[in-house]
């Protein structure tokens, strides 16, 4: 804690009545510690909805990011606090922003398996075919990469391209999936008609059995694709 400023270290404590008094003394809202948290950002990764609310009302820069490009809304999503996502969405952040790894607050849900922060974003207008500049993944991506199947679900019911999402290497989110076997994240993008051209596999994983099964079940009579690997013969390659 020693390397807190006085206000970071009560929004980190959640300590909403010392947050009142620090302000009212003349706190600086949006002065950084030496690790470059602001009050703001420490409040949102903490969760704290009072402490946000009292920075916010005090002038607190809303979007601002620390040296890793990160806001408030890219911790608070980080955290799962929807609520505190909520307060910084109603004021008017950049909702699709992207920190210095190419993330945003949309694809840090999706990968935590985060569904009703999904919901909020993608309700408040995040794009949920976002592609990140820095390594061409997008939401739907991010999912099938965290297993999450209920995301991979959510984020095709509101019209995520199962189809042209790629990373910068060239990697799909259903050839993915196969991969690593996720079953249920394959067969839920199945459903949605998703289809990839596989590039040449070099190596298998122990839990692809369960990822035939689904392919089989619901692409009995897919076609080679154009290099001569679909996702089933893929996960027979042993």
């Amino acid at each position: 804690m020693s390397d807190r400023t006085a206000l970071t270290a009560a929004c980190e404590a959640r300590s909403a009545a010392c947050v009142r008094m620090l302000l009212e003394a003349g706190a600086d809202a949006d002065h950084p510690d030496p690790e470059d948290f602001t009050p703001l950002q420490m409040a949102a990764l903490c969760g704290s909805e009072a402490c946000v609310e009292l920075l916010l009302n005090k002038g607190a820069t809303a979007d601002r990011a620390d040296s890793d490009g990160q806001t408030p809304l890219a911790f608070a999503a980080s955290g799962g606090h929807e609520a505190c996502m909520r307060q910084l969405l109603d004021a008017e952040v950049v909702i699709d922003g992207e920190d210095d790894e190419g993330e945003t607050a949309l694809h840090r849900c999706a990968v935590d398996g985060n569904e009703s922060c999904i919901k909020l974003l993608l309700s408040r207008g995040a794009n949920v075919n976002h592609v990140s500049e820095q390594s061409g993944t997008t939401a739907l991506m991010c999912a099938a990469y965290g297993e999450n199947a209920a995301c991979v679900q959510l984020l095709l019911e509101h019209r995520a391209d199962a189809d042209k999402a790629r990373t910068t290497d060239g990697v799909a989110p259903l050839y993915m999936a196969t991969a690593f076997g996720y079953a249920d994240v394959v067969r839920d993008a199945l459903r949605w008609s998703a289809r990839l051209s596989l590039l040449p596999l070099a190596a298998c994983m122990s839990r692809l059995v369960d990822a035939a099964e689904a392919l089989e079940e619901l692409l009995p009579d897919e076609p080679p694709a154009a290099l001569g690997t679909t996702p089933v013969s893929y996960t027979h390659l042993r």
